[in-house]
């Protein structure tokens, strides 16, 4: 059976909804339910911004131990934003959560072997408190407790999808899109790897929206530099800078971002 039966920890993912409570009682539920796992609350986002947390769940799940639970408490506005689901992966990461786009990018880079929707749900009538509560949090606990994805549902097998930039490759530029802000720092779609295989070099400077960016890993160019080109730690391409990268370029999140080689 390729479903594990330990688990090491759940992360939780929320919004900044004017119920702060929320996620103060998922966590306390998790703790009673969960004794055994860590329960590690990651970055909250804007209230019902699914983009920046589809992108944050699939940037942290790189990372995270396989025995991982990922739970996402973030509302949605598309017609399916109610309705639980747990998603598997193809190398078996678990996501746990409503059908809102939120797993866009886990599906996307992980691929999918299943979903599910879980049992106990009745559509859009559930409030999202509720629906958390008294859904997604025991759901979480079953698989915690040996539970397999089988025995919460019946077969899902689709996804809402959130519109994105795919990123595409020229010659002479990448194009992608931006992903999220993290304090300043521009996140992007576009694997660093891309920008590597376009003969771009340390020290070599691109264009984005006209302005030149020195790629550069060296931090102490941000003295020098106004803006720098580098790998985060999920292997993506961030614009980074000593004053406020997203403030400088005047992006905004999921705009369209060139990345030109310099002539």
């Amino acid at each position: 059976m390729w479903q594990r039966k330990v688990f090491e920890m759940i992360t939780v993912v929320g919004d900044k909804n004017d119920n702060a409570l929320l996620l103060d009682l998922v966590e306390a539920k998790l703790n009673a339910l969960c004794p055994k796992e860590k329960i590690v609350r990651l970055r909250q986002v804007e209230a019902k911004d699914v983009y920046t947390a589809s992108y944050i769940i699939e940037r942290v799940a790189h990372h995270l131990p396989q025995q991982t639970i990922f739970l996402s408490v973030i509302d949605g506005l598309n017609d399916s934003a109610r309705v639980p689901i747990v998603l598997v992966t193809k190398d078996d990461k678990i996501f746990v959560g409503f059908d809102n786009g939120v797993f866009t990018a886990v599906a996307e880079n992980f691929g999918i072997r299943q979903i599910r929707r879980i049992e106990g749900s009745s559509g859009l009538s559930l409030s999202f408190l509720k629906s958390t509560l008294n859904i997604l949090v025991p759901a979480v606990s079953k698989l915690a407790n040996g539970a397999q994805v089988s025995k919460l549902g019946d077969l899902y097998m689709t996804y809402y999808s959130l519109k994105y930039h795919k990123v595409k490759v020229f010659p002479d530029r990448i194009e992608g899109e931006v992903a999220f802000f993290d304090n300043g720092n521009v996140e992007t779609n576009i694997p660093f790897s891309l920008v590597r295989k376009l003969g771009i070099e340390d020290g070599d400077e691109i264009k984005v929206k006209r302005k030149n960016v020195l790629v550069s890993e060296d931090e102490r160019d941000k003295e020098n530099k106004t803006l720098l080109l580098q790998e985060d730690i999920a292997g993506y391409a961030r614009i980074t800078s000593k004053y406020d990268a997203s403030q400088i370029l005047k992006l905004e999140l999921g705009e369209k971002l060139v990345l030109e080689v310099s002539k």
